[in-house]
C-alpha cells in the first residue's frame, strides 16, 4: 500500500508516490510531443503496448502509468520504444528523444516537425475503457459491446 500523498501545491500529472521505506511504488512517465503531434496517438499506442503500461492523452504530450501500482516504468525503455517507432516510420534522424526524470521530450533536430494533415484527417474510434483504436465504426461498436457482457 502506497503511504505517500500528493502535497497541496501539486500542479502536474507526472508524481511518484513512495512506500514509507522510501521505495517508488508508483510511477507516471510524461512524453511531450509537440514536434510529432500528428503522430502522438498512434506513438502513445506504440509505447504503451510495448511498456505495459496505460496511455492517457493530453493536448500535446500523453503520460504512460503501470497497470500494478508496485511496477515502476523506465524512461530508458520508453526511449528506446519512441526511438525503434520513429526508426520503423523513417523519422529517427530528424528527431532526438530524451529523458529528464519522470519526463521523456522529443525534439526536432532540423526543425521538422510532424504535424496533423487536416485535408485527410482520418475517422478515428477510440475506446474510451481501454483506448483501443479502429477507424471502422463497426468494429469500434462490437469492440465497445464487450465491456457491457
Amino acid at each position: 500500500m502506497c503511504l505517500g500523498s500528493i502535497p497541496n501545491n501539486f500542479s502536474g500529472y507526472a508524481y511518484i508516490l513512495k512506500y514509507a521505506s522510501g521505495k517508488t511504488c508508483c510511477q507516471m512517465l510524461t512524453i511531450d510531443c509537440r514536434d510529432v503531434e500528428g503522430i502522438m496517438h498512434e506513438l502513445a499506442v506504440h509505447v504503451a503496448e510495448h511498456m505495459g503500461a496505460v496511455p492517457a492523452i493530453k493536448i500535446r504530450e500523453f503520460v504512460v502509468s503501470p497497470f500494478d501500482d508496485d511496477d515502476t516504468l523506465d524512461s530508458a525503455l520508453a526511449t528506446d520504444v519512441i526511438r525503434k517507432y520513429l526508426e520503423s516510420i523513417g523519422e529517427s534522424r530528424n528527431f532526438a528523444i530524451l529523458a529528464d526524470g519522470d519526463r521523456v521530450n522529443i525534439h526536432s533536430i532540423n526543425g521538422k516537425t510532424i504535424t496533423q494533415n487536416t485535408s485527410s484527417k482520418l475517422d478515428m474510434f477510440s475506446c474510451p475503457h481501454c483506448g483501443f483504436v479502429t477507424s471502422y465504426e463497426v468494429e469500434y461498436n462490437a469492440h465497445k459491446r464487450i465491456h457491457y457482457l
